[in-house]
């Protein structure tokens, strides 16, 4: 590929990011501080919420949390004991959107947490490059909504350049609804 088309290339990443990330500071205020907040179970549906997950056999815990600069939602250790498992399979280390879970728009909850991840771009690629890491869509329906999952190219770019996969759960109606860590350890 010639430089010139890599150095148009990283020009328009970069303009996406600055589109994503907001005016600067703008992570700083983001209502997320507490765990509960992002992390609180609700029964309401529909509801919706997204989340940045490194997961594996044995993650080091502690050393993610200091490479990223932030602490997780959530984190547990395989083996940990668990509502729906003896001990669930996989460790994670997990950072949930801000924004409240009635919000079904999963871009926006996506959007979200990419705003968190952009000002830590460098320390999330190398996790990528070393662990199983994604950006978890969740969202539970009922039959007043209209379901589905659009992501804008601007997104996904963002995504790639991370090294983030996707992974979508999209559960319909009460019985099919899942727990907060139910998805998240499997």
């Amino acid at each position: 590929m010639p430089a010139s088309t890599v150095w148009l290339e990283q020009k328009e990443l970069a303009s996406r990011e600055r589109k994503l990330a907001g005016p600067p500071g703008l992570g700083a205020r983001l209502p997320w501080a507490s765990a509960d907040l992002a992390c609180e179970e609700t029964n309401a549906m529909p509801n919706a919420y997204a989340y940045f997950r490194v997961f594996g056999e044995d993650l080091p815990l502690e050393e993610i949390t200091r490479q990223i600069g932030i602490e997780p939602t959530e984190s547990w250790r395989k083996g940990d004991p668990w509502k729906y498992f003896k001990a669930v399979p996989t460790s994670s280390w997990c950072l949930h959107s801000p924004l409240p879970r009635t919000l079904t728009d999963l871009q926006a909850h996506v959007e979200a947490v990419l705003e968190l991840l952009v000002p830590r771009r460098g320390a999330v690629r190398a996790l990528s490059e070393r662990f199983a890491t994604s950006v978890v869509c969740v969202g539970t329906y009922d039959s007043t909504t209209s379901p589905g999952l659009y992501l804008s190219r601007d997104v996904v770019a963002l995504m790639a350049s991370m090294g983030l996969a996707l992974d979508a759960d999209l559960y319909f109606g009460e019985e099919s609804a899942p727990s907060t860590r139910g998805e998240a350890a499997l």
